[in-house]
């Protein structure tokens, strides 16, 4: 038995395996049936690798649990929901398996063999190992170590892996695995090369450097195709604990690179002709409209967001996108006192799709609780998911952003100050950052910090200056602090983007808890606010 495991996890670190009809590539996460490739999750895709390292053994639930959620305590049920995805991928029936055998109380079993499959044979077969086109595809190189000293490789490849790991946490992001981009560990290789082997089209790479106790961390992420610099930093520190050090690299380098891709990408797909744009691209557009907060550009987001699942009927996060554009006609008071039931029943209804294409994707479970506060006002229910999802992605700003504002919704004031500035830490240049800003002004009016209160609000309407949430902030602080004739002209620039803005309407949802609510409703009050 010890010589078959020995056989079986050699096999299973192929590159690419038949398991029965199935040819599977567990390095770019992709199975195929004949000509046909079968859409699998990441995290379905990391199953069939686990169980074909060890083909007809029990692998326990822990021993999945910990390999597929990177040790994060996890209940039994988001791994069954990991099975049952994986076995409607291989169209297997769980009363008669022909693939994944549950054995109870103890794990899943892999019921055939697995061998290593033939390589491609041709530039068409090749292209197939492409990544996906509906995700920006990120290649991770080993990061050089510049001075040399052998004992300090580990430390550059602790870093490398430690962001390759990050990165994968984003949903929106496909990343090549460890055992393919090391492969060019100490080789000349142009990115144009790495582009083009590993179907990617970024690549981050970086070095290390060390001077006595001191280290200096460099890393640039590279559009493969044109070779241009898409972001570039570096970052210093003590080698005295090295491991806090890399977590610091790791969590600074994970937060810039996510946003800066989706920013890269959206400028892709604006220049590409209406004709060819794809679901990603659909989505990608209807982002840049969205974060404009103009109605007209919010209606435009709309219809690109529903072609895009028309193409794309599994597309979660234009889903999640368009659930959020659908809410923004009420949060920016742009739909009338007799459409917002149905708004609110569309902004729902998108929600729950998402829901059931992935419901432990941390996005998903972000947004899924903003509208449990937001609509619902279930204060625990929403931040029991935000502080999920937090754990799954602790590097996204978005999530963070989100946190800030549940927090601010359940006058948890110091936690939402404590979040948000995580989210401007991790992404300091956000063209969309009034979404930061304006939870974070509230935040501080909460606990009487007006000076705080004040400047926050207006960054936040500096740079968003159609963001009804950073008026409302400037409008109630400038008040309470006595600048009435000031409050009243941000009030007015208020009515003017959204007319039908009331304190009744405010109220007659259950957003903000009491706490939250009675400083900051005073301040509208006294800026003119209509009852």
């Amino acid at each position: 038995m010890a010589e078959y495991r020995r056989t079986s996890a050699e096999v299973a670190g192929s590159r690419r395996l038949a398991i029965g009809e199935y040819r599977f590539d567990g390095g770019a996460g992709q199975l195929w049936r004949g000509e046909e490739e079968i859409k699998l999750a990441p995290r379905a895709s990391a199953l069939l690798a686990a169980l074909a390292e060890r083909s007809m053994q029990v692998v326990t639930k822990q021993e999945l649990i910990d390999r597929l959620w990177d040790g994060k305590a996890v209940g039994d049920d988001a791994l069954t929901s990991c099975v049952q995805e994986l076995r409607r991928a291989l169209g297997d029936d769980p009363r008669s398996p022909r693939f994944v055998e549950t054995r109870h109380r103890r794990g899943y079993r892999l019921l055939l063999p697995v061998a290593p499959d033939a390589p491609p044979s041709s530039a068409a077969e090749k292209s197939r190992l492409l990544p996906p086109s509906d995700k920006a595809s990120i290649a991770v190189l080993p990061f050089e170590n510049l001075g040399g000293e052998e004992e300090h490789e580990y430390f550059a490849d602790g870093v490398a892996e430690d962001v390759l790991t990050a990165l994968s946490r984003f949903p929106s992001l496909f990343v090549i695995a460890r055992k393919s981009s090391f492969i060019y560990k100490g080789r000349a290789v142009g990115i144009r090369q790495v582009g083009r082997e590993l179907g990617v089209r970024y690549v981050l790479e970086g070095s290390v450097r060390k001077a006595g106790q001191r280290v200096r961390i460099t890393g640039q992420l590279i559009q493969a195709e044109t070779e241009a610099h898409i972001w570039a930093d570096r970052y210093d520190g003590d080698l005295g604990d090295v491991f806090a050090l890399q977590d610091r690299i790791t969590e600074a380098v994970a937060g810039a690179i996510a946003p800066s891709i989706r920013q890269a990408e959206t400028e892709r797909a604006q220049r590409k002709p209406p004709s060819s744009l794809d679901a990603y691209d659909l989505y990608l557009r209807a982002w840049a409209l969205y974060c404009t907060m103009n109605r007209e550009a919010n209606d435009e987001a709309r219809k690109l967001l529903e072609r895009a699942i028309v193409l794309d009927p599994n597309h979660a996060t234009a889903m999640l996108l368009l659930s959020l554009v659908w809410d923004c006609r009420i949060s920016q008071g742009w739909a009338a006192a007799a459409e917002l039931a149905v708004v609110a029943t569309e902004s729902r209804r998108y929600l729950q799709l998402a829901q059931q294409i992935d419901n432990h994707d941390p996005d998903v479970l972000t947004f899924q609780a903003r509208a449990i506060a937001y609509v619902d006002g279930r204060h625990d229910e929403a931040i029991a998911l935000i502080e999920r999802a937090l754990a799954l992605n602790p590097n996204s700003a978005s999530t963070c952003t989100v946190a800030g504002w549940i927090y601010v919704y359940a006058g948890q004031s110091e936690k939402a100050i404590a979040v948000l500035r995580r989210s401007m830490r991790l992404n300091p240049l956000d063209p969309a950052d009034f979404h930061t800003w304006a939870p974070l002004a509230n935040a501080f009016i909460q606990l009487g910090r007006d000076d705080e209160a004040l400047d926050a609000a207006r960054q936040a309407t500096q740079r968003g200056p159609n963001y009804i949430a950073s008026w409302r902030a400037l409008s109630a602080i400038l008040a309470l602090t006595g600048r009435r004739e000031e409050a009243r002209a941000a009030m007015a620039t208020l009515l003017r983007l959204a007319p039908t803005m009331s304190l009744t309407a405010m109220m007659s949802v259950p957003t903000r808890t009491e706490a939250a609510r009675t400083r900051y409703f005073e301040g509208l009050r006294l800026a003119g606010m209509p009852e």
